[in-house]
């Protein structure tokens, strides 16, 4: 009998761990009875089956999962939530699914759904630029006013990148051949009356900026995308001017047609950062 008990749990245990999802049964009180080894556990086993839901999960994931627990324990129904949590590997999501087992006891079902949010996460931001890049075009072809199409594809790309404020300029050249900017759109971040006044006066025209030693001075000048994270530390920067909005973070991004560079657009204050 005792083989028979023993063939039976380990065939029990093979069985989930087979499985691609976290499997426990729990009590009323979230004390957890059995489950099996699982990379995205947060302890051991051997220390998960001593411990609760409440003792060994934080509150944001706790909460809802005894909240499941109560619910399919009195009306019998399936109870499903997400959440995301730190785990060993990193950042995930995940669903758990919540079902009554008896009038004490509930089986939880758990799947890490990362990649499925990843995916998720990426058509979204493709649709959201297919959207903006529809919307750029349409308006450049029925709206009259240049300007007016600058400044709606320079809100889509704030919107777009979670960026505070941006540019969007023509690459010029003076006679002696120095590159120097344009604006065709720009956000209008006056700090004072007389940068406000400054700003009414001369953005509808362009404003334009020579200053090549400042972080979009660097991607002029070179050509490539300049990326500063850490503006304040960073030996490319030309300073700010007393008053103006805190730079936290900073992309220049240069426009080629061909071999050309004709315009860049700079954007600035996405929170954690650019990348490539």
């Amino acid at each position: 009998l005792a083989s028979l008990l023993a063939a039976s749990q380990a065939r029990h245990l093979g069985i989930l761990t087979a499985l691609p999802d976290m499997v426990f049964v729990v009590d009323q009180a979230g004390r957890f009875i059995d489950c099996h080894d699982h990379p995205d556990l947060l302890i051991p086993r051997e220390q998960v089956l001593r411990s609760s839901i409440p003792d060994a999960l934080p509150a944001h994931v706790a909460e809802p999962s005894m909240a499941a627990i109560r619910n399919t324990l009195q009306t019998g129904e399936t109870v499903a939530f997400e959440y995301d949590l730190d785990i060993p590997t990193g950042p995930a999501s995940f669903e758990a699914r919540v079902r009554r087992i008896n009038a004490d006891q509930a089986l939880i079902i758990i799947r890490n759904i990362s990649r499925q949010k990843q995916a998720e996460t990426a058509l979204h931001e493709q649709q959201r630029i297919t959207a903006v890049i529809a919307r750029a075009q349409a308006s450049f072809i029925r709206e009259p006013d240049q300007g007016k199409a600058f400044d709606s594809l320079l809100d889509d790309i704030l919107e777009l990148t979670h960026s505070e404020y941006g540019f969007i300029g023509e690459i010029l050249h003076t006679p002696g051949g120095e590159p120097y900017l344009k604006t065709h759109a720009i956000t209008n971040i006056a700090w004072n009356a007389d940068t406000r006044a400054f700003y009414e006066a001369n953005a509808p025209q362009g404003l334009e900026f020579t200053n090549l030693k400042t972080l979009f001075g660097a991607a002029l000048t070179s050509g490539e995308v300049v990326i500063a994270n850490h503006p304040g530390e960073d030996p490319r920067r030309g300073g700010l001017p007393d008053g103006h909005p805190p730079l936290k973070a900073f992309l220049g991004l240069p426009v080629h047609h061909g071999s050309e560079m004709v315009a860049m657009l700079g954007i600035a204050n996405r929170a954690g950062g650019y990348d490539q």
